[in-house]
């Protein structure tokens, strides 16, 4: 007989399962890793297009700005399309924008790049999670939740790591080869699979063009204003003001047609569930802490100890390590255990790996930060798989895939948030801590000289050693600085854990509602 698409209500067999969601966890896994896999090479790519340091950091702006327009819109589309379909076009889409990257000639073709290949790669992240939640029963969930959070959570770890090792041993362009073969097997993978639903292709025409226009460029303007402002001075420069007015007018068009269009391209009706919406601010949390460590600490060993990008990576592996140890030993330890509790004590196992780091000094190095970097890690993994499977087992089946592209968009806006309010805060701070150094120090005094570590006669500081002096007091000021903002974070994480015990777990009529008969003519 011959196979057809299996509907929403049906679940598929183990196998069939599998295949589908590890095809479609591959995609995941590239697009997550390509925002931050340039990170580590940025100097690289610049000397080989001649542009400034300006201009080279939109390499990832544009690749996020495509990103997150995309994994809003993923909802919509793969109603239209059928979620297998939307996600084999968004893998072609990205592998051609990979190959686009590999032979881009200068950086305006290399930013057009970027910005399909950020595009196509968030449709992959929403549609992928939707579809776990789909294939799998609630009961054989624990496994999938782990790989997705460490998928999610070690892309980001892994991405500057990698990067940085394909950069020092091969060139820049290998970046982008690299996902040209995993890309191909994902698309012809997912299109020989069944699909997960069947497409709605007369939504086409109701679709919302205004509200999807307006989301477009609400995101796409918010994206700008988060990753420029810091840089700068937030509305005193013309270009971020003007496209803070853009973000605010195209937020309110898009917020209207929401709650008035009979078609809305996002769903926000989701909102009505408590535990998805105290799910959703957490995950804004995490997203702040993910992607904060991620920038403060090879920031750190680069700016203050000096290393290269081989050389963080091999300090920052610790927490992949972390995570992957953890996310293989979740079902057995965690996988039984209250939602509730699992995010609760993973974010109070963050705050304390968190709170283990504010102590930098200009000479910490691997070993202080070892222990730090594991409960990090084992923290960050409990809580985005507890939190996923949280946020998405109140809500029925039909609301899944709207509910993950919301939940993927909030996490990465967090991310950029968190960035934007690190980059200005370490301004900041770091103004503050160096202006107090220095006035601590009395020229002339034996402070002076002891501070700088020798016994030259302050009187007597040649150049030379002025030089080694402003960058010990530069060295410790953004220590200082990040000390600081490690201890924020600690507390803002702290606080945001309490909101775990107001979630609530699925009911025995939610779980069993979802349970039907596979067909196994049709998806066997």
């Amino acid at each position: 007989m011959t196979p057809v698409s299996p509907t929403p209500q049906d679940y598929f067999s183990t196998a069939v399962a599998w295949r589908i969601f590890s095809a479609m966890m591959v995609g995941n896994f590239l697009a997550i890793l390509d925002f931050q896999i340039v990170a580590s090479s940025i100097n690289e790519m610049r000397a080989g297009m001649s542009a400034s340091q300006d201009e080279i950091i939109w390499i990832q702006t544009v690749y996020i700005i495509g990103e997150v327009i995309a994994i809003a819109l993923a909802a919509a589309f793969c109603k239209i399309f059928s979620t297998r379909i939307f996600f084999a076009i968004s893998a072609v889409g990205f592998t051609i924008a990979s190959l686009l990257c590999t032979i881009a000639w200068d950086l305006p073709s290399m930013l057009f790049a970027r910005a399909i290949q950020g595009f196509f790669g968030g449709g992959m992240i929403p549609a992928a999670m939707a579809t776990m939640f789909i294939v799998f029963p609630r009961e054989k969930l624990a496994l999938p939740l782990a790989i997705v959070g460490m998928v999610n959570t070690s892309a980001p770890t892994l991405g500057p790591i990698l990067g940085g090792w394909i950069t020092n041993h091969f060139s820049w362009h290998w970046l982008f080869i690299m996902n040209i073969i995993p890309g191909l097997y994902v698309v012809i993978a997912v299109l020989a699979l069944p699909g997960t639903d069947t497409p709605n292709r007369h939504l086409l025409n109701k679709i919302d063009w205004v509200g999807m226009f307006s989301m477009a460029l609400f995101l796409g303007t918010l994206m700008y204003v988060l990753d420029q402002g810091p840089r700068h001075d937030w509305l005193d420069d013309q270009s971020v003001a003007l496209a803070f007015f853009v973000f605010l007018v195209a937020s309110i068009i898009f917020f209207y047609r929401t709650f008035t269009d009979d078609e809305p391209v996002v769903d926000l009706s989701v909102f009505k569930d408590t535990s998805f919406t105290i799910s959703t601010i957490i995950v804004f949390t995490v997203g702040i802490i993910l992607y904060g460590l991620v920038y403060i600490t090879p920031f750190f060993l680069g700016t203050v100890r000096g290393l290269n990008s081989l050389q963080i990576g091999e300090i920052m592996a610790v927490t992949g390590v972390s995570m992957f140890v953890t996310a293989l030993l979740y079902g057995i330890f965690f996988g039984k255990l209250d939602n509730r509790y699992n995010i609760f004590f993973g974010l109070i196992i963050v705050s304390a790996g968190v709170w283990l780091n504010v102590n930098f000094t200009p000479e910490t190095d691997f070993y202080e930060l070892f222990w730090a970097q594991v409960l990090r890690g084992m923290g960050l993994i409990i809580c985005m798989i507890s939190i996923s499977k949280a946020a998405m087992e109140t809500l029925p089946r039909a609301k899944i895939r709207g509910a993950s592209g919301i939940i993927n968009l909030i996490r990465n806006v967090g991310g950029a948030i968190g960035f934007a309010l690190i980059n200005t805060l370490i301004s900041y701070l770091f103004t503050m801590h160096e202006t107090d150094i220095k006035s601590q120090l009395q020229w002339g005094s034996l402070d002076l000289a002891l501070f700088n570590g020798n016994n030259i006669v302050p009187s007597d500081i040649d150049a030379e050693h002025l030089i080694a002096l402003d960058t010990r007091i530069s060295n410790i000021a953004i220590s200082n600085s990040l000390n600081d903002l490690l201890m924020i974070l600690v507390f803002f994480t702290l606080s945001v854990a309490t909101l775990a015990i107001f979630l609530k777990n699925a009911s025995k009529e939610q779980r069993g509602s979802e349970s039907v008969k596979v067909n196994k003519t049709t998806i066997s």
